[in-house]
């Protein structure tokens, strides 16, 4: 995925690139005003974090990222909780792929 694709109101017209004349301050400013929301903004459009197992009727919410995930798998498969069984039982599984900046809306 390109940034062409991420939509413009995340892209100030002078773009995100640092140029040489910028004051600390400008640079600073573009990186928490603007760089950051295209990060977040590319993690949604390419589902980085995303749900394992999603139930409708979720009770239980797992997050969890890095090798933690897979720790969380290798538990529930030894509890032989399988996507039908978690499902059945109300688990929500959401595995964080880039934690930093951390993109809202799949927490919200």
């Amino acid at each position: 995925m390109s940034i062409t694709n991420i939509s413009k109101n995340f892209i100030p017209e002078e773009g995100l690139n640092i140029r040489k004349i910028d004051t600390a301050q400008q640079k600073e400013r573009r990186l928490h005003y603007h760089k950051l929301d295209v990060v977040k903004e590319f993690c949604r459009i390419n589902n980085i974090n995303r749900y394992i197992y999603n139930s409708n009727k979720s009770k239980i919410g797992i997050v969890t990222t890095g090798k933690s995930f897979l720790d969380t798998i290798q538990a529930l498969e030894k509890l032989n909780i399988d996507k039908k069984i978690a499902n059945d039982l109300g688990i929500r599984l959401l595995k964080i792929g880039m934690s930093w900046p951390l993109e809202p809306t799949i927490i919200e």
